[in-house]
């Protein structure tokens, strides 16, 4: 066992006699207080099998709490959410939601990607083969635009257009979106 429920969401008391929970930060292991990492845990009673330094694919945050350890889980092995800057996840629907809306009316995005390459920056990869320059700076805006309105903000996004279908091909549930961190 990690942790124990808190009252709030993803939140966990860290059972501090059972695991010692780490982060990677800057490709450093240790107690990263209060900074976005992968969360690494040693197992302190398994002694036939132990895990040491065991690297989850779950990302989150340690923090102190009145004299307690606190892990904020936020993106599990699902990963399906855009984390921001200031640790709050997003479903990464919402990115889907937005391309729908801009294609309301006049199919312009045909198909689409984003990689959240880091906390402040996510790559986008659209399909618009019928669309010029200034019609795709239009695009850009307006997705930044409907973005924000969505609560994505502080985030980079750095656009790039293909002449080829993108084909989405991976192992996430949800393959237009991927998450490096």
């Amino acid at each position: 066992m990690i942790g124990i429920d808190s009252d709030l969401d993803d939140v966990f008391t860290v059972a501090d006699s059972n695991v010692y929970v780490e982060t990677v930060v800057n490709n450093e292991v240790g107690k990263n207080w209060n900074q976005v990492g992968p969360l690494v845990i040693t197992g302190l009673n398994n002694v036939g099998m132990p895990f040491i330094r065991y690297l989850l694919e779950d990302v989150g945050m340690l923090e102190m709490k009145n004299g307690k350890e606190c892990l904020h889980v936020l993106k599990g092995r699902a990963n399906d959410y855009l984390i921001l800057p200031n640790a709050q996840k997003i479903h990464c629907t919402i990115l889907s939601s937005i391309v729908d809306s801009l294609n309301q009316g006049l199919l312009v995005i045909l198909s689409y990607q984003f990689v959240q390459i880091s906390l402040s920056c996510i790559k986008v990869k659209f399909f618009v083969p019928s669309l010029g320059e200034r019609d795709r700076a239009k695009l850009c805006e307006s997705f930044i635009n409907a973005a924000t309105q969505n609560g994505i903000k502080n985030i980079k996004f750095d656009f790039t257009f293909t002449s080829d279908y993108i084909n989405n091909t991976g192992e996430t549930k949800l393959r237009y979106f991927k998450s490096l961190l």
